[in-house]
């Protein structure tokens, strides 16, 4: 369907294109001819663009302009030695031109000519007349790129875009230059310069999601790399690279992932008794293989309670893994509550420990009460139980008492989880 558009498109322009109509007036006007030329030459028919452009030439052979655009004319179609004696001719009739020596220079390096390629372009940089100097200083940085110079391959483009801060390309070649050198830090400056001016494309966006997945963060890479595939389009270069990256971001994080669980379970199957067992993410990232045994007397609590309660002193939470306010309107209120300091209790007397699952905390009873009865509906048999915290009243919702945390914890996993319920596994205990 793009491909019939094209072709339409095409047509109409060819159908639009003024004709000439054949009188001495318009034979003798040269910028006449001229101008049908450029039309032709600015829609791709490169073909009438030469016509039309010789015939203006013919007229009148010492117009620059006319000079100019036949040199680009012929660039375009590879005749490089014809177009070479449009841009000397041009230079001659005028040589305070920059943009005749940029394209000379640009058409030479094509030839592989590079020092003459790069003495014209200099010549152009040089010239305080030149209006698109960034141009010259571009296309430098590309021929010292082919030199294997990159030192002033970096040199240029930073000079190219200090005469033009909104140049694209030389943004992009910038920024995928220091990530190929491994200066991470540096191409993400580039394209976040880019981004921050305004410049909104996908060769940007993947820039910035290349920059973060190398420095290591992978959350704001792959936002990046996501914004990169949906504005792509027909560029299938990004959106296979945005996929490429897409995919080795959410493979590691599944490791990384996978191997948080096993060192969780390596360090929770040493201790032998806790003071508070949660599940430590909201996708269940303990398996439910920790059964808990009772005090002996001669152990001491507050070193096995320290051991527990920062186990790795790392962040157990991804931003990712959060879960965001849409995902839990239908799930269960969680606030966390300065705890209260139990006195200490004899050593001759050991303590029971019974396990409960807390399914939510609720500052409003009507909150409260519908978790309940939507637990009723499940033939389950909740509890409510009133705590004063800080001097201000909230509703606990629990199900339990089980003898262990393996078996509290198979209970959420297979009953209340299934059924939209989230909730942590607590316990308390109870004097013998």
């Amino acid at each position: 369907m793009k491909k019939l558009l094209i072709a339409l498109l095409s047509a109409s322009l060819i159908a639009c294109a003024p004709t000439v109509k054949e009188s001495k007036d318009t034979h003798k006007n040269a910028d006449y001819y001229y101008k049908i030329g450029l039309s032709y030459l600015n829609s791709g028919n490169n073909s009438q663009a030469i016509y039309y452009l010789s015939k203006a030439y013919e007229i009148n052979p010492n117009n620059p302009e006319v000079l100019n655009a036949l040199g680009i004319a012929y660039s375009s179609v590879k005749e490089y030695k014809k177009a070479e004696e449009y841009f000397l001719k041009a230079i001659d009739l005028s040589p305070n031109k920059g943009e005749l020596y940029t394209n000379l220079g640009v058409l030479l390096a094509e030839e592989k000519k590079y020092n003459k390629a790069i003495w014209y372009l200099k010549k152009a940089v040089e010239n305080s007349e030149y209006k698109n100097k960034e141009k010259a200083f571009y296309n430098l940085a590309l021929i010292y790129k082919k030199l294997g110079d990159n030192l002033k391959y970096e040199e240029y483009l930073k000079k190219a875009l200090s005469y033009n801060q909104y140049f694209v390309n030389a943004y992009l070649a910038l920024g995928n230059f220091y990530i190929s050198q491994g200066k991470y830090e540096d191409a993400l400056a580039v394209f976040m310069k880019a981004y921050n001016i305004g410049i909104y494309i996908p060769e940007v966006y993947l820039g910035l999601g290349k920059s973060y997945y190398y420095i290591g963060k992978l959350p704001k890479a792959k936002y990046y790399f996501l914004k990169a595939r949906r504005f792509a389009g027909d560029n299938y270069f990004v959106a296979n690279e945005a996929d490429k990256y897409i995919s080795l971001i959410n493979e590691t994080i599944a490791k990384e992932k996978e191997e948080k669980i096993k060192q969780q379970q390596a360090q929770l199957e040493k201790l032998e008794n806790v003071k508070q067992i949660e599940e430590i993410a909201e996708e269940g990232a303990l398996e439910d293989i920790i059964e808990v045994k009772p005090v002996k007397k001669e152990e001491k609590r507050e070193d096995i309670i320290s051991s527990l309660e920062n186990p790795d002193n790392t962040e157990s939470k991804s931003s990712e893994e959060t879960m965001s306010k849409k995902e839990n309107q239908n799930a269960v209120e969680e606030i966390s509550f300065a705890k209260e300091k139990k006195p200490e209790e004899p050593e001759e007397v050991e303590a029971s420990i019974k396990f409960y699952v807390q399914v939510g905390v609720y500052s409003n009873k009507n909150n409260a009460l519908e978790t309940v009865d939507k637990l009723k509906k499940l033939n389950l048999e909740p509890m409510m139980i009133r705590k004063n915290v800080d001097g201000k009243y909230y509703y606990f919702v629990i199900i339990g008492y089980f003898n262990s945390y393996l078996e509290a914890s198979k209970f959420y996993r297979t009953t209340l989880k299934p059924n939209g319920f989230r909730g942590i596994v607590k316990f308390e205990r109870e004097k013998g």
